[in-house]
């Protein structure tokens, strides 16, 4: 079948568009408040005192031992997210239970 006789059947929605545009202002609005702002403030306090202040605490073995810790704590969580993730998944997509409308 060529590509170009496929055709995306989109539904139509019921809400106005100052809905969809307001919901959207809102999603966006959260992502900058607990994502950009956080993020901005930390590393315009980490680079306060200069940039070589700030590649200077990488000399620290304290800061090294830190970022050994994080990096072992994700290479234990991802892997182990990922299995219960698609165990969770199968289970809800294979089996009838109460509730599964909630979660789909």
């Amino acid at each position: 079948m060529a590509a170009s006789n496929l055709r995306i059947k989109r539904l139509q929605t019921t809400e106005a568009p100052w809905v969809r545009y307001t919901l959207i202002g809102i999603a966006l609005s959260f992502l900058f408040l607990f994502l950009v702002l956080p993020l901005a403030a930390v590393f315009a306090e980490a680079l306060r005192k200069g940039l070589g202040a700030y590649l200077e605490a990488f000399r620290e073995p304290d800061a090294w031992a830190a970022i050994r810790l994080t990096l072992l704590t994700a290479a234990i969580a991802v892997p182990l997210n990922l299995v219960f993730g698609v165990a969770a998944a199968w289970c809800i997509a294979k089996y009838e239970f109460r509730g599964k409308a909630f979660l789909t």
